[in-house]
């Protein structure tokens, strides 16, 4: 059979993997069921192979794995819809449509309104409801049976009571109110019980409903049934009304059981009936004392009774006065209520304490002005961000507010400008005297501006020539060309307007002075070749950590790692450098942002801004704006340490140029590709060491957590200022014109927050002191599980079996059938001990005497080194066996014992209770009320019954009414003759002798 053709639960044409009734069984089932009829456990359509080997493609609808298929999604199924009588089983295999939900139907009403509000009962019986596998957990409730429901329904107390918190599911619910579309939860595998306990159902799936009727007026009771004659016989077999219980459950018509009549009163034509069903006798229809229904409406006359005793059935009059007397705050009066019923008499006891007296009377009091102070100060004293308090100026008048008069002042500035360059003189005249004030508060400083050089050609025009720098004097700005301007051999290209670098051409001695001198020439105030000259800076520390003076020569190893350097540094003048940040101008640039890159190694920490602008056609451009590489310190810390120095080296460096820059950023951001930084700096609640959470301090201080992100290594252009580094390697690398993505409109997506990586590992993250109370327990088993052996034969063979499967993994013990047989009976029984004697157990171990309540105080236990209760006594030293001498102890409740004294019945052969019980502490087993136990056990037993019981007598039917009616002899007396028969009489020589015999009855 091809369970992907042929359906092997229903043999019908669909595909099992698609089968509802399949789908809607609890996943222990289905996979028991796919194991029984070898069938793949991944695809469920082929038993030729196993879950391992298959190769189709599945797909989970509910979950979308690809390890299993809908039909082994765990959990109930996702639709629910009704199977009407005349589809039969094949129905249940039709998907459910997409897009739409299953369907609960539910048509219990109550009609509302006019005289239709009577009294009445309905079918609901008060029943048990416990879990199949728990039947200690069992609550009574009532349930509503209700034949037009197509499913069955609970409420979410229910569902709440025994801890059912699994997702809720959608569905659609139909009633004559409408129709909705809600979700809840499904419970499963439930077994309700008849309230006399004689009948047990397994319940369907219940679905979460809160919209079951709970109406406690329709639920029959005996004092109902005792009213209507016809129903007295029924009223003791109805239970009472139970107060505690709640209508929790509406069983519909996918358990029809509940719902088949067994037997039925029905009485006349108007009255109620009753019908017995399976969970017990329901009452239905108008049960109203001789119809008397409650009336639509009730009149009711109302008294008020008047402030002054008088009664009245007129309302009082609405206009209260309340007054409230208060002297101080000792002495408040209770407020009186003035109406105009009283009026004459209340308003006399006005001014009754306007002569009163304090003790306070002859202190001096607060002006006027000093309490409008103090409540001035009480209102708008605080304490602002610095930790300091502000306080208002009393009594000052608020300065008037001017009105911003920015867009009147453009509009001045505007109308000048097209008026001077109208006016030709007017314009002359006004460049004059904004010269000489110019001039006359520079003169007012003692400052001077000369040795002006620039790149316009206007602007050096408009000085004098004296003013201007020494070699531009005798230029002629439109025909000669720009000389170069230096300073501290840092040029700047007039006509190119770029920055470039002069490096000395004469040899120093190879000594620390010489090297010293040389890297002290390269003057580098934004860190353009800030990569360079970090391995000068490398190499000095290196030979300054060795005994050297400042004019010996220096060892010959590191002679020729400085003469490459030396010689790198001529290809420093082949570098030029734009000096506008961007080709565009920044004011009418659409957003403008600050992005820094930190990076560290063991030799040094580095950091360099780029400033990234967006124009209004969302092109960028990024440009160079400054970098800095410093020393790591020696001895060298920690990467992660280094890594968040060069963090706080950005964040200083950020502060700097937003400070010196005129133009505001729109944003600035930092990144590294250090993720241990970064889990620093979005940090909360975990503590550092001082040392990190001073520089996290510090870089918080400058930016938000939100600010910094990842950047990777091969794309950080810090990381080229902490490692050598030729002049041709950095032209062609990414340290002037920052990474690919700044240029990109759209950047790849970023993380919100970073965690702490390894915290447990890191030595900076300072561990969590925590005082906790640990106390260890060995692994065990539940001893419901037990239950379901009724040998202890076979019960310990199981568990021996799992201890040996257990052992079989571990390489160090070995499989001994003996030790683990008694290993499982050690395991059982301290299971047992654990769960009814745990304090008696705890108070051994922490050597507390037992309660006086315990059942174990009189037998002086103690604990083993197995962690068994035993029995103390004085037979320690006794010459007997442990288990003879001290016996471990067990309770006659559980089912441990009764399997322990039915298998040491057996094992004497079905004796007496002596033996038994002789058998029993001789293994070594001390039941608490064991005789009780025993004798139980032998009289449930069925051999010994058969063996001992009594026989039975037969009943003598009754005698027949003649036989009791005192009548004369021989009244009723027949007489019937028959024969004759031919009887051997005697046997003689000659023969026999026969003789005739008649019979007479």
């Amino acid at each position: 059979m091809d369970p992907d053709r042929l359906c092997p639960l229903h043999n019908k044409p669909h595909a099992l993997r698609k089968c509802r009734t399949f789908r809607s069984k609890p996943i222990e089932e289905r996979k028991t069921y796919l194991r029984e009829k070898n069938i793949c456990f991944r695809c469920c359509g082929s038993t030729n192979h196993r879950a391992k080997d298959c190769d189709k493609e599945i797909v989970c609808r509910e979950c979308g794995s690809k390890t299993h298929t809908s039909a082994l999604h765990p959990g109930p199924a996702p639709w629910f819809s009704e199977v009407s009588a005349d589809q039969g089983e094949e129905e249940e295999t039709h998907e459910t449509p997409p897009g739409t939900l299953p369907a609960v139907t539910s048509k219990c009403t109550e009609v509302c309104g006019g005289n239709t509000n009577a009294k009445s009962c309905c079918r609901i019986c008060l029943v048990k409801v416990y879990p199949e596998d728990h039947p200690g957990k069992v609550i009574q409730t009532y349930v509503v049976l209700d034949d037009q429901s197509n499913r069955s329904l609970a409420r979410p107390e229910f569902f709440d009571h025994f801890g059912l918190y699994e997702k809720a599911s959608p569905y659609t619910l139909k009633t004559c109110a409408g129709v909705m579309e809600t979700s809840g939860r499904r419970a499963t595998n439930f077994v309700v019980e008849s309230f006399d306990g004689k009948i047990k159902i397994k319940l369907p799936t219940l679905i979460e409903c809160e919209m079951i009727p709970d109406d406690r007026a329709e639920i029959p009771t005996p004092e109902i049934a005792r009213y209507f004659p016809h129903l007295r016989h029924v009223a003791d077999k109805i239970p009472p009304l139970n107060k505690n219980a709640q209508i929790l459950i509406l069983l519909g018509r996918d358990i029809l059981r509940v719902h088949k009549v067994r037997q039925q009163y029905n009485g006349d034509h108007e009255d109620p009936y009753a019908q017995r069903l399976d969970l017990g006798w329901v009452i239905v229809g108008d049960v109203c004392l001789d119809r008397a229904h409650k009336p639509p409406s009730v009149s009711v006359y109302k008294t008020h009774t008047l402030p002054n005793g008088r009664t009245s059935m007129l309302s009082p009059c609405p206009n209260k006065i309340q007054v409230k007397e208060t002297l101080n705050r000792k002495n408040t009066h209770q407020p009186r209520s003035l109406d105009c019923a009283s009026k004459g008499e209340e308003t006399e006891k006005l001014g009754a304490t306007v002569f009163d007296s304090h003790p306070d009377d002859e202190k001096v009091a607060l002006s006027v002005d000093d309490q409008t102070f103090l409540d001035i100060m009480d209102k708008e004293v605080y304490v602002d961000q610095a930790n300091s308090w502000v306080a208002p100026l009393p009594f000052c008048k608020h300065r008037r507010r001017l009105p911003n008069n920015r867009e009147m002042a453009l509009r001045r500035l505007a109308s000048l400008r097209r008026t001077l360059d109208r006016c030709t003189d007017m314009r002359e005249h006004f460049l004059e005297f904004m010269g000489k004030r110019t001039q006359k508060m520079l003169a007012a400083s003692n400052l001077k501006l000369h040795k002006i050089a620039s790149n316009s050609s206007k602007v050096m025009t408009a000085f004098a020539p004296e003013d201007l720098a020494k070699d531009l004097k005798d230029l002629d700005f439109s025909a000669d060309p720009l000389p170069l301007q230096r300073s501290l051999r840092l040029i700047w290209n007039l006509e190119s307007d770029s920055f470039g670098f002069q490096v000395s051409q004469e040899e120093k001695p190879f000594t620390k002075r010489g090297i010293l001198s040389t890297v002290q020439s390269i003057y580098d105030p934004l860190g353009f070749v800030a990569p360079i000259t970090i391995q000068g800076k490398v190499l000095i520390r290196e030979l300054s950590s060795k005994e050297y003076d400042w004019d010996d020569p220096l060892p010959p190893d590191k002679q020729e790692s400085w003469k490459l350097w030396r010689e790198s540094l001529l290809e420093l003048e082949k570098l030029h450098f734009k000096r506008r940040y961007v080709p565009m101008p920044l004011v009418s640039s659409q957003s403008r942002e600050l992005c820094l890159f930190s990076d560290a190694s063991t030799q040094a920490i580095a950091a360099v801004a780029y400033l990234r602008v967006t124009n209004d056609e969302d092109q960028c451009h990024v440009g160079f704006v400054m970098g800095k590489a410093k020393l790591a310190p020696h001895p060298a810390h920690t990467v992660p340490r280094l890594e968040l120095c060069a963090a706080v080296l950005a964040a200083e460096m950020a502060d700097t140029i937003c400070c010196e820059m005129d133009i505001e950023m729109h944003a600035v951001r930092f990144f590294t590709d250090s993720r241990i930084v970064l889990g620093y700096i979005h940090n909360t609640s975990r503590r550092f060491h001082v040392y990190v959470a001073n520089r996290v301090n510090r870089i918080r201080k400058s930016s938000h957590s939100q600010q910094w992100q990842y950047v990777a290594t091969e794309q950080n252009p810090a990381a080229h200022a902490t490692r050598p580094m030729s002049v041709d390697i950095l032209r062609a690398s990414n340290w002037f014109s920052g990474p690919e993505f700044l240029k990109s409109s759209s950047e790849p997506p970023q993380s919100d927050s970073f965690g702490l990586v390894n915290p447990e590992l890191d030595v900076e993250v300072r561990a969590q002191v925590a005082v906790n109370y640990t106390k260890a327990t060995e692994g065990q088993f539940s001893s419901a599980r037990f239950e379901r052996f009724s040998s202890w034969k076979r019960l310990l063979q199981a568990i021996t079996k799992l201890i040996q499967v257990t052992r079989t993994y571990s390489k160090t013990q070995k499989v001994d059938a003996v030790d683990a047989r008694w290993q499982a009976k050690t395991v059982v029984i301290r299971c047992v001990q654990q769960e009814f004697y745990g304090e008696e157990l705890k108070c051994l171990e922490d050597g507390i005497q037992l309660s006086k309540k315990s059942s174990l105080r009189k037998l002086n236990p103690f604990i083993d080194e197995d962690g068994l209760l035993r029995i103390g006594g004085r037979l320690t030293n006794a010459d007997l066996p442990r288990d003879e001498r001290h016996p471990v102890i067990l309770p006659k409740t559980h089912h441990i014992a009764s399997l322990i004294v039915r298998h040491y019945h057996e094992d004497v052969f079905h004796q007496g209770r002596h033996f038994t019980e002789g058998a029993v502490r001789s293994a070594g087993v001390w039941i608490v009320g064991g005789k009780r136990l025993v004798s139980s056990v032998i009289y449930n037993c069925v051999t010994c019954k058969k063996l001992r019981g009594r026989l039975m007598e037969q009943k003598m039917a009754p005698l027949p009414a003649d036989r009791l009616t005192s009548e004369p002899p021989f009244t009723h007396v027949g007489l019937d003759v028959f024969g004759p028969w031919s009887i051997v009489t005697r046997r003689t020589r000659g023969g026999s002798a026969e003789s005739k015999r008649w019979a007479v009855l």
